[in-house]
């Protein structure tokens, strides 16, 4: 069994001993993760300058596995890297799916434009750019990220730090009063990703 707490891990071994672990993997070049073992007063922390596919994780539980029980017995990438395919398989989908062949038009710009909020991502704004849509996120706004037509009142964008066809999706809800009431980031998740018009 495991947990999420203040930003670490826990799960129990199969040795019984609990574990402590974090790891980061990040398209645009970096794989980390850390691994204590409380009760045995160590710990492991492997960082890469590579594509997220398992490697640091792994490391850390052939490490593990070793100090635990004083051999290595499994070939942990390939029990750990599947798990990360996603990290490193383009998605090209906005709300988990494909674009269609034919997508629905979308309404007039101004139905999207304005700022949203909610008390995890903060606040994003979407202002008109012409003839397309930029949303603009982070700390004081100062990431602007292109939004391209999906379709009806879905939009996507090439997900920040990563190749083309890592697709994230702006979701744009409650449009029926002309202006957009609600916008979904389906990165963020389905928990935290909707923010509300202030």
């Amino acid at each position: 069994m495991g947990g999420y707490a203040l930003g670490l891990d826990t799960r129990s071994s199969a040795s019984g001993n609990v574990h402590w672990t974090h790891s980061g993997a990040f398209t645009a070049g970096a794989a980390t993760t850390i691994l204590m073992i409380p009760a045995l007063n160590t710990g492991i922390v492997v960082l890469t300058n590579t594509w997220p596919i398992g490697v640091p994780e792994a490391i850390a539980a052939s490490y593990a596995e070793i100090v635990e029980t004083g051999a290595l017995t499994k070939d942990w990438l390939s029990i750990i890297g599947p798990a990360f395919a996603p990290f490193t398989t383009p998605n090209n989908t906005v709300d988990g799916k494909p674009k269609p062949a034919n997508p629905k038009p979308a309404k007039k710009l101004t139905t999207y434009t304005g700022s949203y909020r909610n008390d995890y991502v903060g606040e994003v704004k979407i202002v008109k750019d012409g003839k397309k849509l930029t949303m603009r996120i982070g700390p004081d706004l100062e990431t602007t990220v292109p939004l391209f037509h999906w379709t009806a009142n879905n939009f996507g964008y090439t997900s920040i730090d990563m190749p083309k066809g890592f697709t994230g999706g702006a979701v744009f809800q409650k449009t029926k009063s002309g202006k957009a009431q609600a916008l979904y980031l389906d990165e963020v998740g389905p928990d935290v990703g909707v923010l509300t018009r202030d």
